[in-house]
């Protein structure tokens, strides 16, 4: 196999999902924020010279009172004010973070006090602006606030920092070293040192939109701005920015439409196998990465059939740019499937003796899988795809379908012309062809489906599980088909062995390639990884069950159309990655310095004023 992209660049691009995590329960931010506050204003009494006792009596409530209180306040004040939609766990947590940079300022200036003799209520200046910084970088930039409410929920923490210090001044119990006399002027002060930062704020997007800018003619910051949207809400602004580097392109969608033959439903449609030859990526909600779970519902809905939606031949290079192109592809499924065409009553099990291909040929039709597993089992290219197509054409196949199976990760390579890999899939293609008319026979075709009890953290699309079952000729098949992308090894076999105690002859695991599993704080996330795969096995093999008393005699109805849509286009991936890694080179080097700058700027400003 050959890669598409250095593994090195993609992991440096991929390594933001490192900032990434799960936000803690509101209770637990709470304690947390408490916690920090109590043990700051306890240490920041000790390095101005008291004594544990005080110290822990007299510094822990200002921390308590003085830091913790307005940060609380501030985060509860901020969703019904500001932004309703957003939950109290978001600002919970911004309020503990820019309380934390709050300290460290604090806990400096005390030092400073200490040391040098210097003043504290510029430090208590500085400390403010940077919690006004740091509530307005987790707005605008996280929260996609817009700069009017990023501004006006980031005025909120610094108010009643100030606000309190100067009631407690007035009217507390015992003396505090963090007084900021007149409130007006020492939020004027404020004021002005946050704008000092957000000129530098300023400046560094300035600088790390120079890459994006020039390669595609988009704003780095927007993108992160909805990027952010995306991660925290689901938003699916990101897909017009991702629409400005896409192309528009033509590609098919194959269908193969079941219907039962005799009996009360003869004619109805039993069962849609789709093959789009579009990716189901990038990640989330975005784009195609929900294709499967979208194309199955909708058609099952419009056909009243269930619906199994194959991974194709195809790459990164091919996912749709916009999420509401799914209902192009649908259209077309349902427009196939509709159509009179020649149904084919009689098949047979074709397969290479290796197994990498193998499939049924219904009369010369063919729908046929690919997997080099327990061989690592990556995304095929379309150009791949088209080549072995028309190979499998060349020896025989009118119809030839290709579903790559994806259900084999391990060194996440990618397929590509001239390969070894390549060839394997032609030489085993080479050797099939469709068998003889007189020895396919009559096939019935169980199916059925059912809702995992997974997340997609866990790995697990919201397709679920759809299991397809053929009897041909005294023999059995078996396909198990799971939202996932891709599958660990070693989960594979146990569903092999599973499907053999079931007595089929042939059979295999197969996975969509849904993106929508994908996160960034976990970009890889085969099946098996986080699911319990005791559970998974338990369902798949009560699926299985289902599908085999489902099966009654059908006929098979192939078709593919052309569909135009807007996708990522030829090498963009590799082309994005390499901007990335720009920008977060550029950032690494200008930020520290613009931000020390920035600091600088702000104490002599203060000093001045």
């Amino acid at each position: 196999m050959a890669i598409v992209d250095s593994g090195e660049r993609k992991a440096k691009a991929l390594s933001i999902g490192d900032f990434f995590f799960k936000l803690p329960s509101q209770s637990k931010l709470v304690a947390y924020l408490f916690a920090l506050c109590f043990g700051a204003g306890i240490i920041l009494r000790l390095i101005a010279g008291s004594n544990v006792w005080d110290a822990l009596v007299f510094g822990g409530t200002e921390g308590v009172l003085l830091l913790a209180g307005p940060a609380l306040v501030a985060a509860v004040l901020a969703p019904p004010l500001f932004a309703s939609k957003r939950t109290l766990k978001h600002f919970l947590f911004v309020a503990t973070a820019a309380s934390a940079i709050e300290i460290v300022v604090f806990l400096i200036g005390t030092l400073s006090v200490r040391g040098f003799g210097t003043e504290l209520l510029n430090f208590v200046l500085v400390g403010n602006a940077l919690v006004f910084m740091v509530w307005f970088g987790a707005c605008f930039f996280g929260l996609g606030l817009g700069l009017a409410r990023s501004g006006a929920v980031a005025l909120v923490h610094p108010f009643l920092n100030v606000a309190m210090l100067f009631i407690w001044a007035k009217f507390g119990f015992f003396a505090t070293a963090l007084d900021v006399g007149s409130p007006l002027l020492a939020f004027v002060k404020i004021l002005l040192a946050a704008g000092v930062f957000l000129s530098a704020l300023w400046a560094i997007s300035y600088v790390i939109n120079a890459p994006a800018k020039k390669n595609f003619g988009i704003s780095t910051v927007e993108a992160v701005v909805l990027f952010f949207s995306h991660w925290s809400r689901g938003g699916k602004g990101l897909e017009e920015v991702l629409a400005e580097f896409g192309e528009e392109v033509e590609t098919t969608i194959g269908a193969i439409t079941f219907r039962r033959k005799g009996g009360a439903n003869d004619g109805s449609i039993k069962s849609v196998f789709v093959v789009p030859y579009v990716h189901f990526g990038p990640f989330g909600n975005l784009g195609g990465s929900e294709f499967p779970a979208l194309i199955s519902k909708d058609v099952e809905t419009r056909l009243g059939a269930p619906t199994l939606v194959f991974h194709g031949t195809v790459n990164h290079d091919f996912n749709p740019v916009y999420s509401s192109s799914e209902s192009l592809l649908t259209n077309a499924v349902v427009s196939m499937a509709r159509r009179e065409k020649r149904a084919e009553g009689r098949a047979a099990f074709v397969s290479d003796e290796s197994g990498r291909v193998a499939g049924i040929s219904f009369g010369t039709d063919g729908f046929l899988t690919l997997s080099l597993a327990p061989e690592g089992t990556e995304d095929i290219n379309l150009a791949i795809g088209h080549a072995l197509r028309y190979k499998a054409q060349a020896v025989g196949f009118g119809h030839a379908l290709l579903a790559d199976r994806h259900n084999s990760c391990t060194d996440g390579t990618l397929l590509e012309i001239g390969s070894p890999a390549y060839y394997k899939f032609e030489d085993a293609i080479s050797s099939l062809s469709p068998p003889p008319q007189a020895s396919q026979k009559p096939f019935k075709l169980g199916i059925s489906s059912a809702t995992l009890p997974f997340t997609r953290e866990q790995g697990v699309g919201a397709m679920g599980l759809r299991v397809a079952v053929f009897e041909i000729g005294g023999k059995r098949g078996c396909y198990v088909l799971v939202d996932a992308n891709n599958a660990l090894p070693a989960l594979r076999s146990r569903v092999l062995s599973l499907i053999k105690r079931h007595g089929f002859d042939y059979g295999d695991l197969m996975t969509t390639d849904s993106h929508s599993v994908n996160t960034l704080s976990g970009v890889t996330n085969p099946l098996g990884l986080r699911t319990d795969q005791t559970r998974l096995l338990a369902a798949i093999d009560a699926a299985i069950h289902r599908a085999a008393e489902d099966a009654e005699p059908c006929t098979a109805s192939f078709a593919e159309q052309r569909v135009r849509l807007q996708v990522f286009g030829a090498n963009r991936q590799s082309e994005l990655i390499t901007a990335i890694n720009s920008t977060v080179s550029v950032a690494k080097i200008v930020a520290p310095f613009v931000l020390i700058a920035a600091l600088v700027v702000a104490f002599l400003l203060l000093a001045m004023v």
